[in-house]
């Protein structure tokens, strides 16, 4: 099929990305028909084939088959692939098609056409490289881009890490750890103070739980112009995190599930529907996969949230209640000692683990220069340095001096104040660090829910795994509930544990990871402020590992430079 050459340059590509989306966005709350309301999304590449993404909302409410087509140009005068998929109730009006049969390592162009002729956006996606050997000098081993989100609670500012990004032409694939979505109701998280103007408006206003719910509000966050144009752009592969279902999920329920909120599985089941209907991801049982990069990496993707983890512990309340040399507290510390290092305790589970470990050995076995390691939360510690509590100003509440005054004392014994992340599953954690460590392997770990941005370099056995934690697109960090100078707190925790090697704990913004045979680096794009709708990066912070027979060596000096902008 040849259809009539539309030529687009780079700059009406963006601007077609960008407006027509926002077009959409301001119809979505009248609920319109007849429409593609939400956009297009490309995701879950490989070196064949993409998954491709759209919502269309037909007159009557019910199902309607679109056509999609694939093609090596912005024009279409070159199809590589076209198909039918339908979109129905069934799905909130969600169409996903795989479109196979594509070249390797190449850009395409995508759009879906209504019944009556009417076009979506046009978007492009990249395949992947080929896993096999290539013929000449590039070998599948040339150098990939991968831009790295996390947690982007809509409340709290704008989509400024999604324009920037959207705005890029050097990134291969997009990935995103999880909190795409948030579950609170207006006015709690954030409350009014915290919300800046034009982020004045939730749908539903309610804590999201039934199906229903899921659907409303992921179509509220997709209805942000920053964020259609990210997914019109690149293609994204994703695991969630645990506010697309709760906060602190976890196996069995979550923190934020109450009992008079209904069964946790009923909850469960729901978040999960609405996230395969709106994320652009191909279907599955399972959330964790592995993906060939080429010859050069494999990107191995994990669920530390909902199908394996144990609940999340505690810090007992004597000590933060009972005198430190009281037997009272003695106990408490002894108790909360055996459940963080409970062999028993699993963040993984034991068929994930067996996974990974067969993963991790079959990207080595096949060559592959490094093993990606994506995930949802830090394995490095945050312990909180003795020093803070005398840095609080005079008028810090006496609940905040306290638990800095109280904190140190539990990490003097080894143990974390952050169970939600791995250090909350000691045991759990020594088998994942000890399996990324394996001779011949070269991991690198990329962790987000933090909100804040971190690097480590983690010694096992004499060898090295590096740890990369991407900042909030937008969720709060450190910096809101620490009134102390963000630089003089960044400077402290480095001191207070000696694998970690830098982090930021001021700004929001994403990360890139680049991979080359010779070395892995990352660049965190930071934004002085989510207040205000800026594309525009403050500031941009580099550090580079190389791997060698000890693993993953990371080059202690950070490279920060000004951004003069959008990349």
């Amino acid at each position: 099929m040849q259809t009539t050459p539309l030529p687009v340059s780079r700059r009406q590509f963006f601007r077609t990305a960008l407006i027509a989306p926002l077009a959409s966005a301001c119809a979505v709350g009248s609920n319109a028909r007849g429409r593609f309301s939400h956009g297009v999304a490309s995701g879950d590449p490989d070196a064949q084939s993409l998954l491709l993404w759209t919502r269309y909302l037909p007159d009557d409410g019910g199902s309607v088959t679109l056509d999609w087509q694939v093609a090596a140009d912005a024009g279409f005068s070159k199809l590589l692939a076209s198909g039918k998929v339908e979109a129905s109730a069934a799905r909130d009006h969600c169409a996903k098609a795989v479109a196979g049969g594509l070249p390797a390592d190449s850009l395409v162009y995508y759009r879906f056409r209504a019944p009556d002729g009417q076009m979506s956006v046009t978007g492009r996606g990249r395949t992947l490289p080929s896993p096999g050997p290539l013929p000449g000098p590039q070998s599948g081993e040339r150098a990939m881009t991968l831009a790295v989100f996390a947690c982007a609670n809509i409340g709290f500012g704008y989509f400024n890490a999604y324009a920037h990004a959207a705005a890029r032409d050097d990134i291969d694939l997009l990935l995103h750890l999880g909190d795409y979505i948030y579950e609170h109701n207006f006015g709690v998280y954030p409350n009014a103070a915290q919300r800046p103007p034009g982020r004045d408006a939730l749908d539903p206003p309610h804590e999201i739980i039934a199906l229903a719910d899921y659907r409303r509000r992921y179509a509220f966050y997709r209805a942000d112009p920053d964020l259609q144009a990210l997914h019109a752009r690149h293609a994204m592969m994703a695991i969630w995190d645990d506010h697309e279902f709760a906060n602190d999920t976890w196996m069995h329920g979550a923190q934020n599930h109450q009992a008079n909120e209904g069964p946790w599985e009923v909850r469960r089941d729901a978040a999960r529907q609405a996230y395969y209907e709106w994320l652009p991801i191909r279907d599955a049982d399972l959330l964790y996969r592995q993906v060939k990069l080429g010859q050069l990496a494999d990107l191995i993707l994990l669920d530390t949230r909902l199908i394996g983890r144990d609940r999340q512990v505690s810090a007992p309340r004597e000590l933060y209640n009972a005198a430190p040399d009281s037997a009272e507290y003695a106990r408490a510390m002894q108790r909360y000692r055996q459940q963080l290092h409970d062999p028993a305790r699993q963040m993984l589970g034991p068929a994930q683990e067996a996974w990974l470990d067969a993963a991790l050995a079959q990207s080595a076995a096949r060559g592959a220069r490094w093993q990606i390691v994506a995930q949802q939360v830090l394995v490095g510690d945050r312990p909180t340095p003795p020093q803070l509590a005398g840095m609080l100003p005079p008028e810090a509440s006496a609940a905040l001096r306290l638990g800095l005054e109280r904190r140190p004392l539990i990490a003097a014994q080894g143990l974390t104040t952050q169970p939600d992340s791995w250090p909350g599953y000691m045991a759990a954690r020594t088998r994942f660090l000890g399996s990324l460590a394996r001779p011949g392997q070269h991991a690198v770990l990329l962790a987000g829910d933090t909100h804040n941005a971190w690097a480590y370099d983690h010694k096992v056995q004499g060898r090295h795994v590096a740890e990369f934690g991407t900042p909030g697109v937008c969720s709060p960090g450190l910096e809101t509930s620490i009134p102390i100078a963000p630089a003089a707190v960044a400077a402290a925790m480095r001191g207070a544990n000696p694998d970690m090697v830098w982090c930021d704990t001021a700004h929001r913004g994403y990360m890139s990871l680049t991979v080359s045979r010779e070395t892995a680096r990352a660049t965190w794009h930071l934004f002085d402020s989510i207040r205000r709708r800026d594309a525009k990066a403050s500031t941009e912070s580099s550090l580079t590992a190389g791997a060698d027979a000890r693993g993953v060596m990371l080059n202690s000096k950070v490279v920060a430079v000004q951004s003069s902008g959008l990349i």
